[in-house]
């Protein structure tokens, strides 16, 4: 019999925005500010300064 695969990971809610985009500093802060997101993590930089990866976690209310 097949193993059952959770729909949702362990950790994570039912809707998880992935984002690429240009200025990611700008929505990084923005996220911030608006929503009080906080960082999981130190953004990964490019080459170039450009942020590569991020991850920010919105707290629930």
């Amino acid at each position: 019999m097949a193993t059952k695969v959770k729909p949702v990971p362990e950790g994570y809610h039912t809707v998880t925005p992935y984002l690429v985009v240009d200025g990611a500093e700008k929505i990084i802060r923005f996220m911030k500010d608006a929503f009080g997101a906080q960082p999981v993590f130190e953004p990964l930089m490019r080459p170039d300064g450009k942020v590569g990866h991020s991850k920010s976690e919105i707290p629930s209310s």
